[in-house]
């Protein structure tokens, strides 16, 4: 292995030599920092493929969900099970939603107008 000054030269950006320290580990090891950087690298990638499988499989239930309460809807079915397809907690977080972009709507075009009076 070369020595770390060489490291330094080769790897470091003149603007940060003076952060690493002149001396460095006795044991550093390259090839053992490379293996430790590619590995921490796969397990990022294998959680962030299964958080978005996860993910995924939630919106094709959400999905699904959705088209069964269509679908019962268009055969004569009431509106009032909507409860018993997406729960209260979904629901709440929809109207939630709606709420939200009311509000944005409504103010969005009270600036607006705003705007247009100081003009």
């Amino acid at each position: 292995m070369k020595s770390f000054s060489d490291f330094q030269r080769k790897h470091v950006h003149e603007k940060d030599i003076k952060f690493v320290p002149v001396d460095g580990d006795p044991d550093f090891d390259l090839e053992h920092n490379k293996r430790v950087v590619a590995e921490t690298i796969r397990k990022s990638e294998r959680a962030y493929r299964e958080r978005q499988r996860e993910f995924n499989e939630g919106i094709k239930e959400r999905a699904d969900l959705a088209g069964q309460y269509l679908k019962s809807l268009n055969k004569g079915g009431s509106t009032s099970d909507v409860t018993k397809y997406f729960g209260k907690r979904y629901l709440a977080y929809l109207r939630g939603k709606e709420v939200v972009e009311m509000l944005k709507s409504h103010y969005g075009k009270k600036e607006e107008q705003g705007k247009t009076e100081n003009i």
